[in-house]
């Protein structure tokens, strides 16, 4: 039989994706005290009944936006093995992109190429035009991916397969 919610879990569920899934925050929306908000967040994420309604209750937007757990794991992994060689050549005479931002492509850039692109950045200099391409972060998302890895390698030891929920600063 399913664990019933009291009324400030009912609120933390409420408030967690208002907040950003900021558990700190939507412990204090549900009226727990500033000072052991965020103890009672990770107490409250832990709780299989909690979980349950906060997955429950995001179900319909996890469809509508076709946000799936081997999508979302798809695109960590796209993230944790980028190469900038996919974006850009190497040489003799410096950098160039594989695709130029007036839209003059060299090379067309792969789906997986183009997603791992954080910003590029131009701009005109006495010696020509420097373009700078910054990828997003390759260390944060290979953290990302161990992660999932070990929570998928620990998921047959367990009786509980669900992940560990993530710190606030996580998401």
């Amino acid at each position: 039989m399913a664990e019933k919610l009291n009324e400030r879990e009912k609120l933390f569920v409420k408030h967690y994706p208002l907040e950003n899934f900021n558990g700190t925050k939507a412990a204090i929306k549900a009226g727990y005290s500033a000072k052991t908000a965020r103890q009672q967040a990770t107490r409250m994420l832990t709780k299989v009944s909690i979980r349950t309604a906060l997955a429950k209750s995001l179900e319909p937007k996890a469809k509508k936006l076709e946000l799936t757990k081997d999508r979302l794991m798809q695109e960590v992994a796209r993230l944790a093995f980028s190469d900038i060689r996919n974006v850009a050549e190497f040489d003799s005479s410096g950098m160039k992109l594989k695709a130029s931002g007036e839209g003059l492509l060299t090379e067309p850039l792969t789906d997986d190429a183009a997603a791992t692109i954080a910003s590029i950045t131009q701009s005109d200099t006495q010696n020509g035009r420097n373009i700078s391409v910054r990828l997003w972060d390759k260390t944060k998302n290979l953290e990302l991916a161990a992660r999932i890895v070990n929570i998928l390698d620990g998921a047959s030891d367990s009786e509980d397969n669900d992940p560990l929920p993530l710190d606030d600063g996580d998401i």
